[in-house]
């Protein structure tokens, strides 16, 4: 079962007399581990600077010190080189430990020039720090693709939670609160069962997106972590339209209304969908990829015909996809939306 250390480094005084660098690294078992330490194991590897390609510095017999029984919690050494030193042999004690921590220690070369080594202690140990977890990424499911100031469009949204964890187990919390992250808007959740909860449920399609959990343990710590809300193309126009949704089309299909226009004018065909993540757009004419060219321009998500004429006149699908996974940590799987809209010229 696995465990936590801290490790602490303090650099030592030497005697005035002396050439050496020295440090204390004490390794301290917490006290909320579940388990023992039946062992301490210590490496020690470096990548030694230019001037120091002969020396590998080890841990071994450099100078221990204070060092208690094995089986103790807690292990205290000094370790020193001095210019006349030499790497020694590598001394191990115990076997089962492995996690990394990053130790600094100053070596006197032959040369009497101070130089910074990167020292790893390994021990075996699991993470000591706060993991917070929760449903990470859920899906809006849209009922219906067509919104307008009319008819507002809803999704059915699973709830958002998130709490905490360190090794494996659950840590209570006694507050949290979600942030919308495009707006700043904060809602302030509930607590149930040492986790916090935001109820969604039935809601407008414009709350997707990312969203930040921070939770206060009942220790009074802080934590966060990122949520996200996914969903697939839908469009949202800003004035009442006439368009009609096909049935059991997949992907889902929207047909507009015919669009009209004088020859020489200018005609803008509006595909005004949302999704998150950010859809990509692109217009077909008459199942053709259009290409832009000097009567047939993007302006963002929309098309402009100018100036109409004859070659205009056919069927423009604007095809929108977004790509998400359906659940945390799963392959992203792609979704789509056409919207079709006839072109005729007067």
């Amino acid at each position: 079962m696995p465990f936590c250390v801290n490790v602490e480094t303090r650099r030592l005084e030497p005697p005035a007399s002396s050439r050496t660098s020295a440090f204390e690294i004490v390794i301290q078992q917490e006290a909320s581990s579940p388990d023992t330490v039946d062992g301490w194991r210590l490496l020690c590897s470096g990548t030694p600077s230019p001037a120091l390609t002969s020396l590998q510095l080890e841990l071994g017999r450099l100078g221990f010190t204070g060092l208690d029984t094995i089986s103790s919690p807690r292990v205290a050494f000094n370790i020193w080189q001095s210019e006349e030193s030499h790497p020694r042999a590598l001394n191990s004690f115990g076997s089962s430990i492995e996690a990394v921590a990053p130790v600094g220690m100053m070596v006197r070369a032959r040369a009497a020039r101070f130089v910074l080594i990167s020292l790893l202690l390994l021990i075996s140990a699991g993470s000591c720090e706060i993991k917070v977890v929760g449903n990470m990424a859920v899906v809006a499911n849209p009922i219906g693709h067509i919104g307008t100031p009319d008819t507002q469009l809803f999704a059915d949204i699973a709830n958002l939670w998130c709490g905490t964890q360190k090794l494996g187990e659950h840590v209570n919390v006694e507050y949290g609160e979600f942030t919308r992250l495009k707006d700043g808007k904060v809602f302030e959740g509930h607590v149930q069962t040492g986790k916090v909860y935001l109820e969604v449920g039935r809601a407008p399609v414009s709350v997707a997106g990312k969203y930040r959990c921070e939770v206060r343990t009942v220790e009074k710590k802080i934590y966060s972590g990122n949520l996200i809300i996914y969903l697939p193309p839908v469009l949202t126009f800003d004035k009442p339209i006439k368009a009609r949704e096909v049935n059991d089309s997949r992907p889902p299909q929207v047909i507009g209304v015919e669009r009209r226009g004088l020859e020489g004018e200018t005609l803008t065909l509006e595909c005004p969908v949302i999704s998150y993540p950010e859809p990509m757009v692109r217009w077909e004419k008459d199942n053709t990829t259009i290409v832009p060219s000097n009567t047939t321009t993007y302006d963002g998500n929309n098309l402009v015909l100018s100036p109409l004429s004859e070659e205009h006149i056919g069927m423009y699908r604007c095809i929108a996809d977004n790509s998400f996974p359906l659940f945390v940590d799963g392959p992203s799987m792609p979704h789509q939306l056409y919207y079709d809209q006839f072109v005729k010229i007067l």
